[in-house]
C-alpha cells in the first residue's frame, strides 16, 4: 500500500497510512484477545466453538469501543481519523475471521484459513490500488478496500457454512446446558495471552506514536519505510524455529536435557547469523533498495536503518525466548517483562524522539529490545539451570 501511495499520492499520505496501521495492529490484539492460540491448543475441548465465537464477538465490540475512546481522547485531523477508522474496520473483520481459522485449524483444514486470508487481502489491495490510481484519494480507496474485504469475508462464510453451522450447534447446545457461567473462566484463561501479545505490538508501535506527536507525517513515512525491515529477522527466525518447537517441548518434558539445550543454542546461533546478514545487507544495499521500492530518497535515514536492524536481532531473540519460557509454563514471567517494558518504553521513547527525532526513536527502540532480551535470557538461564540440575519443573 505504501509503495502505491508513494507513486500516486503524497509522502504525508504514506505517513498517515503508517500510523493507521500501527493503531490498527494494537486494536487488533484487543479483538483477538489471545484466543486463537488457546482455541487451537484446546485439545481436550474444554470450551467449544460457539463459546469461542461469542467471546470473539464480545472482544471485537470491545476493540471498536476502544477505537471510539481513542478518537475521543486524541483529536486527529479528519483525513487521519477516517483512515484510522477504515483500517480498524478491516482489522475487526480479520479478528472475527481469526476465530474461524482456529475452527478450521482444529479440524486440520488450516489451508482454508490461509485461502480466506490471502484472497481477502488480495481483493482489498486490488480495490485500494485501482481507486487510488483513478482518484488519488487514499481515504476513499481504503473505504472501497474495506467494503471489498467485507464482501469477500461474507462470501467465505457461505462457502464454509456447513462447518460453522455444525460447530455453532455444538456450542449453543453446550451453553444451554449451563455453559454461560464458563465465559468468565474463558476470559480468565486467555487474558495473560492477550496482554502479552498486546504489549508486544504496543512496544513496536510506540516509536510511531511518539513521531506522530512530535514530528510530521512526512517523517512518519520515512521512519515507517526504514523500520519495516526490522521484522524480517524475526520472520526468518520463525521459519526456522517453529518446526522445532514440538521437539523442544518433547525434550523438555521427557527430561532430555542435552538435546534441549543443544537445540536452543543452535537456534541462537542461527538468529545471530541472520541478524548479522541483515545488518550487513542494510549497510551495503538497504537504502538504495528501499528508496527504489518506495519511490523516494531515504539517504537521510541510513543510520536509522542500520540501528534498527540491530534492534531486529534483539527482537527476534526476545520472541524466541518468550516462546521457550511459555514452553516451560512461565507465562507470568513473560507477561511481567512485557508490562514493565511498555511502561519504560512510554517514557524513554517519547523523550528520545522529542530530543533526537528519528535517530532518538531508533536508539531508544534498540535499547528497549536489548533490555528485554537480557531480561528474558536471564530468566531462561535460571529456569534451564533448575531443569538441568533437578529435572524439569512443572
Amino acid at each position: 500500500m505504501s509503495m502505491i501511495v508513494m507513486r500516486y499520492g503524497q509522502l504525508s499520505d504514506a505517513g498517515i497510512l503508517s500510523l493507521a496501521f500501527a493503531v490498527g495492529n494494537v486494536l487488533l490484539m484487543i479483538g483477538k484477545f489471545g484466543g486463537r492460540t488457546f482455541q487451537v491448543t484446546d485439545v481436550k475441548r474444554q470450551f467449544v466453538f460457539g463459546e469461542y465465537l461469542i467471546q470473539r464477538i464480545c472482544t471485537v465490540v470491545l476493540m471498536m469501543l476502544s477505537l471510539c475512546a481513542l478518537l475521543c481522547i486524541v483529536h486527529y485531523p479528519d483525513v487521519k481519523r477516517k483512515v484510522i477508522i477504515t483500517i480498524s474496520i478491516i482489522y475487526a473483520v480479520e479478528a472475527l475471521e481469526d476465530c474461524l481459522w482456529g475452527l478450521l485449524q482444529s479440524h486440520n483444514r488450516l489451508y482454508v484459513g490461509g485461502a480466506m486470508f490471502s484472497t481477502r487481502w488480495m481483493m482489498i489491495l486490488c480495490a485500494f490500488c485501482l481507486v487510488l490510481i483513478y482518484t488519488g484519494d487514499m481515504a476513499g480507496a481504503l473505504v472501497m478496500g474495506a467494503l471489498t474485504g467485507g464482501g469477500v469475508f461474507l462470501l467465505w462464510l457461505v462457502i464454509i457454512r456447513r462447518d460453522i453451522i455444525n460447530a455453532l450447534h455444538t456450542g449453543n447446545e453446550h451453553i444451554q446446558k449451563g455453559g454461560k457461567e464458563r465465559f468468565p473462566d474463558l476470559f480468565r484463561q486467555t487474558w495473560p495471552l492477550f496482554l502479552s501479545g498486546f504489549c508486544a505490538i504496543f512496544i513496536n508501535s510506540i516509536p510511531k506514536f511518539a513521531i506522530d506527536r512530535y514530528m510530521s507525517n512526512e517523517v512518519q513515512a520515512g521512519y515507517g519505510f526504514v523500520s519495516m525491515p526490522v521484522f524480517v529477522i524475526g520472520l526468518l527466525n520463525q521459519f526456522v524455529y517453529q518446526p522445532t518447537i514440538v521437539k523442544l517441548t518433547d525434550d523438555y518434558y521427557n527430561n532430555k536435557k542435552t538435546e534441549f539445550c543443544r537445540g536452543v543454542n543452535r537456534q541462537m546461533c542461527i538468529v545471530v547469523f541472520i541478524a548479522v546478514g541483515c545488518v550487513a545487507g542494510a549497510a551495503l544495499i538497504g537504502i538504495p533498495v528501499l528508496s527504489a521500492i518506495y519511490h523516494t530518497d531515504l539517504n537521510v535515514y541510513r543510520a536509522e536503518l542500520i540501528v534498527l536492524q540491530f534492534a531486529g536481532g534483539f527482537l527476534a531473540l526476545t520472541g524466541y525466548f518468550t516462546v521457550l519460557l511459555t514452553l516451560m509454563r512461565q507465562q507470568k514471567t513473560v507477561l511481567t517483562g512485557y508490562v514493565v517494558s511498555v511502561l519504560i518504553s512510554l517514557v524513554v521513547l517519547n523523550v528520545s524522539v522529542k530530543k533526537a527525532g528519528t535517530m532518538g526513536a531508533s536508539v531508544g527502540y534498540v535499547i528497549i529490545m536489548c533490555a528485554m532480551f537480557a531480561f528474558y535470557y536471564c530468566r531462561y538461564r535460571k529456569y534451564v539451570s533448575q531443569f538441568v540440575s533437578e529435572g524439569r519443573s512443572l
